[in-house]
Protein backbone atom coordinates (compact mmCIF):
# COMPACT_ATOMS: atom_id res chain seq x y z
CA UNK A 1 0.00 0.00 0.00
CA UNK A 2 2.68 2.21 1.07
CA UNK A 3 4.05 2.34 -2.64
CA UNK A 4 0.66 2.21 -4.52
CA UNK A 5 1.05 -1.23 -5.58
CA UNK A 6 -2.09 -2.24 -3.62
CA UNK A 7 -5.44 -0.81 -4.79
CA UNK A 8 -8.23 -0.91 -2.50
CA UNK A 9 -10.93 -0.06 -4.69
CA UNK A 10 -9.95 -2.79 -7.11
CA UNK A 11 -9.32 -5.74 -4.20
CA UNK A 12 -12.61 -4.49 -2.91
CA UNK A 13 -14.44 -4.89 -6.26
CA UNK A 14 -12.76 -7.90 -6.96
CA UNK A 15 -14.25 -9.22 -3.85
CA UNK A 16 -17.88 -8.00 -4.53
CA UNK A 17 -17.42 -9.90 -7.98
CA UNK A 18 -16.56 -13.43 -6.23
CA UNK A 19 -18.85 -13.34 -2.92
CA UNK A 20 -19.86 -16.85 -3.78
CA UNK A 21 -16.23 -18.19 -3.46
CA UNK A 22 -15.72 -20.11 0.09
CA UNK A 23 -13.79 -18.58 2.77
CA UNK A 24 -14.67 -14.91 1.61
CA UNK A 25 -16.71 -14.03 4.56
CA UNK A 26 -13.48 -14.73 6.79
CA UNK A 27 -11.35 -12.75 4.32
CA UNK A 28 -13.32 -9.72 4.39
CA UNK A 29 -14.13 -9.96 8.20
CA UNK A 30 -10.10 -10.20 8.44
CA UNK A 31 -9.90 -6.72 6.08
CA UNK A 32 -12.38 -4.87 7.39
CA UNK A 33 -10.10 -5.14 10.50
CA UNK A 34 -7.25 -4.83 9.32
CA UNK A 35 -7.29 -2.39 6.33
CA UNK A 36 -7.97 1.32 7.07
CA UNK A 37 -10.73 3.37 6.34
CA UNK A 38 -11.88 6.17 4.84
CA UNK A 39 -12.97 9.41 6.37
CA UNK A 40 -14.67 7.51 9.17
CA UNK A 41 -15.70 9.71 12.01
CA UNK A 42 -16.11 7.06 15.14
CA UNK A 43 -16.56 3.91 16.64
CA UNK A 44 -19.99 3.29 15.46
CA UNK A 45 -19.02 4.22 12.00
CA UNK A 46 -16.19 1.75 12.16
CA UNK A 47 -18.08 -0.82 13.77
CA UNK A 48 -20.71 -0.66 11.17
CA UNK A 49 -18.45 -1.10 8.21
CA UNK A 50 -17.31 -4.47 10.55
CA UNK A 51 -20.90 -5.34 10.18
CA UNK A 52 -20.58 -4.94 6.66
CA UNK A 53 -17.75 -7.23 6.12
CA UNK A 54 -19.33 -9.66 7.85
CA UNK A 55 -22.01 -9.95 5.52
CA UNK A 56 -20.52 -10.17 1.95
CA UNK A 57 -24.35 -10.13 0.49
CA UNK A 58 -24.90 -6.51 1.38
CA UNK A 59 -23.08 -4.43 -1.19
CA UNK A 60 -20.97 -2.08 -0.32
CA UNK A 61 -22.02 1.45 0.09
CA UNK A 62 -20.38 4.93 -0.85
CA UNK A 63 -19.05 6.33 2.25
CA UNK A 64 -19.38 10.00 4.22
CA UNK A 65 -20.84 11.71 0.28
CA UNK A 66 -22.53 14.87 -0.16
CA UNK A 67 -25.96 15.16 -1.26
CA UNK A 68 -27.44 18.40 -1.72
CA UNK A 69 -24.80 19.54 0.75
CA UNK A 70 -25.67 17.33 3.56
CA UNK A 71 -22.97 14.46 4.99
CA UNK A 72 -24.22 10.69 4.46
CA UNK A 73 -22.85 8.24 5.99
CA UNK A 74 -23.62 5.54 3.94
CA UNK A 75 -25.50 5.25 0.77
CA UNK A 76 -26.95 2.99 -1.61
CA UNK A 77 -27.36 5.05 -4.56
CA UNK A 78 -28.83 2.11 -6.79
CA UNK A 79 -31.66 1.86 -4.11
CA UNK A 80 -31.82 5.45 -2.94
CA UNK A 81 -31.09 4.46 0.86
CA UNK A 82 -29.06 6.51 3.28
CA UNK A 83 -28.09 4.66 6.62
CA UNK A 84 -27.16 7.68 9.05
CA UNK A 85 -25.48 6.15 12.37
CA UNK A 86 -26.39 8.61 15.01
CA UNK A 87 -23.49 8.39 18.28
CA UNK A 88 -24.81 9.49 21.48
CA UNK A 89 -21.92 12.68 21.23
CA UNK A 90 -23.08 13.82 18.46
CA UNK A 91 -27.07 13.05 18.66
CA UNK A 92 -28.06 14.27 22.14
CA UNK A 93 -28.55 17.86 21.84
CA UNK A 94 -32.21 19.13 20.43
CA UNK A 95 -30.86 21.29 17.65
CA UNK A 96 -29.38 17.92 16.38
CA UNK A 97 -32.04 16.06 16.56
CA UNK A 98 -33.95 19.35 14.92
CA UNK A 99 -30.99 19.10 12.46
CA UNK A 100 -31.26 15.61 11.64
CA UNK A 101 -34.98 15.39 11.26
CA UNK A 102 -34.79 18.02 8.51
CA UNK A 103 -31.85 16.52 6.69
CA UNK A 104 -34.04 13.29 6.61
CA UNK A 105 -37.45 15.68 5.35
CA UNK A 106 -34.90 17.68 2.27
CA UNK A 107 -33.63 13.73 1.79
CA UNK A 108 -37.06 12.05 1.17
CA UNK A 109 -37.96 14.94 -0.69
CA UNK A 110 -35.67 13.64 -3.76
CA UNK A 111 -36.36 10.45 -3.18
CA UNK A 112 -33.69 9.08 -0.72
CA UNK A 113 -35.20 7.01 2.35
CA UNK A 114 -33.13 7.20 5.32
CA UNK A 115 -32.15 4.10 8.44
CA UNK A 116 -30.86 5.77 11.42
CA UNK A 117 -29.21 3.73 13.73
CA UNK A 118 -28.10 5.01 17.07
CA UNK A 119 -25.05 3.57 18.85
CA UNK A 120 -27.55 1.90 21.46
CA UNK A 121 -29.14 0.13 19.36
CA UNK A 122 -26.34 -1.07 17.07
CA UNK A 123 -24.94 -2.37 20.48
CA UNK A 124 -27.46 -4.37 21.95
CA UNK A 125 -29.29 -5.39 18.68
CA UNK A 126 -27.03 -5.40 15.72
CA UNK A 127 -29.25 -8.31 14.42
CA UNK A 128 -31.91 -6.13 14.08
CA UNK A 129 -29.56 -3.83 12.37
CA UNK A 130 -29.04 -6.49 9.88
CA UNK A 131 -32.46 -7.12 9.50
CA UNK A 132 -33.43 -3.75 9.01
CA UNK A 133 -31.16 -2.80 6.43
CA UNK A 134 -31.65 -6.19 4.55
CA UNK A 135 -35.47 -5.61 4.35
CA UNK A 136 -34.57 -1.60 3.34
CA UNK A 137 -31.65 -2.72 0.62
CA UNK A 138 -34.59 -5.15 -0.78
CA UNK A 139 -33.56 -8.54 -2.42
CA UNK A 140 -30.54 -8.79 -3.60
Amino acid sequence: MRKGALNLDEMRSALDRNCWRPGLRELKAALGAYLPTRDRKSDLERDFDALLAEHPEIPQPQRNIYIDGWEIDCYWPEQKLAVELDGRPYHIAVQDIEKDKYKDAKALIIGIRTLRVTDVRFNCDRAGVYDDLCAALGPS
